[in-house]
């Protein structure tokens, strides 16, 4: 989910599946795309937070799309 945080206003919603959640996100000029700033989100699939524990963990990459207001999955 993209927000303006400034505006308090939701522009993108990406659904997770699998019993996905988000535990953590950066954005991410990578080199090899000639520096292009890609979004990077940490999931974790069936967590129990206690005891702290996931059936599976991902990172998906993301590009961002129509000036900064959607994504497209680039690797999971």
């Amino acid at each position: 989910m993209l927000t303006r945080p400034m505006q308090a206003q939701t522009v993108n919603f990406v659904p997770l599946d699998n019993n996905e959640s988000a535990f953590s996100i950066a954005v991410v000029p990578f080199t090899a795309r000639g520096g292009e700033l890609t979004l990077v989100v940490g999931t974790a699939q069936d967590t129990l937070l206690a005891p702290r524990s996931c059936a599976s963990g991902f990172l998906r990459t993301y590009r961002f799309v129509d000036d900064g207001r959607g994504l497209e999955l680039l690797h999971k």
